[in-house]
């Protein structure tokens, strides 16, 4: 009976994205074309689940600007990041993982590898930077965040030895999944690799990452399910393409539809990285995506819930409900309708939606931000069960042995006993 009611499960689960697909067929589409985050999602709903994050950090002196007597940036001397972007880059997409962990009741670690020329002297420098693997715990975030990200800026190594990085985030990722598999728990695993894309052996580096079964091999990282998360910081001179298509798999090792693809972000700004996560967070709050597009978003009746997430920190802001009156605006909060979770270390602000009637939702609602950014919507909906519709199996009752298949049918019924129609 157990392979019935593992089937079940499978079918039932089938049947609930084959819905979801008929009612919104272009979300669908669009998850092809964004971050991949399935893994994670479940992962991160499991008890005792742990949120690790190898920070894989590019430490060259490619970074800075050129000081009197080298010649590492080319003509013009500047560097890749001699602002240190990537700070407050990082520190960003570090605090929103930290408040998803707690919101979905998950432990939090974090762990550096900074790699540059990974031999020599020049190995020992950074792994006097390096952070094992270390508990982030919500009262003293700041503190080991702000140290974290600090060590991770140190931008003075020889040269830049993609594939010797890598092969040092394979030997820790590798202790910590066996950790968790010890306890009886998952490490639900994310791997921010940020560099400017112009490693110093580009052939050699690719042929090490590519091969399935090399110490360096990206194909590792896929299988394992862990997230590679690629942060570019688009060079002054070089030729950063070989990146990209790495980190995603396009010209890269295998793919496989069970594993976990790579996807890369140019890190312009302060929230480059954590933007790309709202879409995990919004689904550990069990949300939807609400298609917002040219200002509006059309609800479905029965929505209880909207989240807007807004990119930065907008000066003002307006609701419009389908009627065209102000639902509320940043010059009138009413608390009981939108609640706004300012910017803060994030550097996203959110403001939570409550109609006052879900049965009165549907419709078209404007929502527009001063100054003009990037918008995310997403939804939950208030289902009334309807008694009258009834889930019925054939057969429903079979005796299958433990390594044995089962075959049978799922179907939704009205009353009558004429299907559902969704």
């Amino acid at each position: 009976m157990k392979i019935l009611r593992r089937l079940l499960s499978l079918t039932l689960t089938t049947f609930l994205i084959a819905l979801a697909v008929l009612v919104n067929p272009g979300q669908a589409l669009a998850d092809n074309h964004s971050m991949d985050v399935r893994y994670l999602q479940t992962c991160l709903k499991q008890k005792g689940a742990s949120l690790d994050v190898l920070v894989l950090m590019d430490s060259s002196r490619s970074l800075r600007n050129s000081k009197p007597g080298e010649n590492i940036n080319g003509p013009s001397g500047i560097g890749s990041d001699p602002d240190d972007r990537r700070g407050p880059i990082l520190l960003s997409s570090l605090n929103l993982l930290l408040d998803l962990a707690e919101d979905s009741g998950n432990s939090f670690r974090v762990n550096l590898k900074n790699f540059g020329k990974n031999s020599g002297e020049d190995l020992e420098a950074l792994e006097a930077k390096w952070v094992p693997w270390t508990v982030v715990k919500p009262n003293k975030s700041e503190s080991v965040l702000n140290d974290f990200v600090a060590r991770a800026l140190f931008d003075d190594s020889k040269g830049t030895d993609w594939a010797k990085g890598l092969a040092t985030a394979k030997v820790d990722f590798n202790t910590r999944i066996s950790e968790a598999e010890r306890a009886g728990t998952k490490s639900c695993s994310i791997m921010f690799w940020i560099t400017d894309g112009v490693p110093s052996s580009p052939a050699l580096d690719k042929a090490e990452i590519c091969k399935s079964d090399g110490e360096s091999s990206i194909d590792w990282f896929r299988k394992q399910n862990i997230l590679v998360l690629g942060g570019l910081l688009i060079p002054k001179e070089g030729d950063s393409s070989l990146f990209r298509p790495i980190v995603t798999g396009d010209d890269c090792g295998k793919k496989e539809d069970s594993w976990t693809k790579g996807y890369v972000i140019e890190a312009n700004d302060i929230n480059s990285l954590a933007w790309e996560f709202v879409s995990l967070v919004a689904n550990i709050r069990n949300l939807v995506n609400l298609d917002f597009s040219d200002d509006t978003v059309v609800l479905d009746p029965g929505t209880s819930q909207m989240e807007i997430y807004i990119k930065g920190k907008p000066t003002q802001w307006e609701l419009k409900a389908p009627d065209g009156s102000v639902f509320c605006s940043s010059n009138n909060i009413e608390p009981k309708k939108c609640e706004v979770k300012p910017a803060g270390k994030t550097n996203i602000t959110t403001i939570t939606v409550t109609p006052i009637d879900p049965k009165t939702t549907q419709g078209s609602w404007k929502f527009t931000s001063l100054p003009a950014t990037e918008v995310k919507v997403y939804g939950g909906i208030s289902v009334e069960p309807n008694p009258a519709v009834r889930l019925v199996v054939d057969p429903l009752n079979q005796n299958v042995n433990e390594g044995n298949k089962a075959s049978f049918t799922a179907r939704l019924e009205n009353a009558d006993g004429s299907l559902f129609d969704i």
